[in-house]
């Protein structure tokens, strides 16, 4: 895999906190792991991503129902 081909899309500390493998290395480990620790280390990494990816759409829902109701609400 080229070297620099994905934009890291997690800011590095997170990817410091939670001890998780860059986007590029996650998605060549999921796909080519040397062993089952490669694995799960790039598992982990991709299923954080898409949890946090689907937490943040429900938020930014949660918030948009909120200022309606509050917009509704005035009138």
């Amino acid at each position: 895999m080229t070297k620099g081909y994905l934009k890291e899309t997690l800011p590095e500390y997170l990817l410091e906190e939670y001890h998780l493998l860059s986007s590029e290395e996650a998605t060549n480990k999921i796909h080519f792991p040397e062993n089952f620790e490669e694995f799960e280390k790039a598992r982990k990494r991709l299923v954080f991503e898409e949890l946090l990816s689907m937490q943040l759409a429900l938020l930014s829902l949660k918030n948009q129902y909120t200022r309606r109701r509050r917009r509704n609400s005035l009138f």
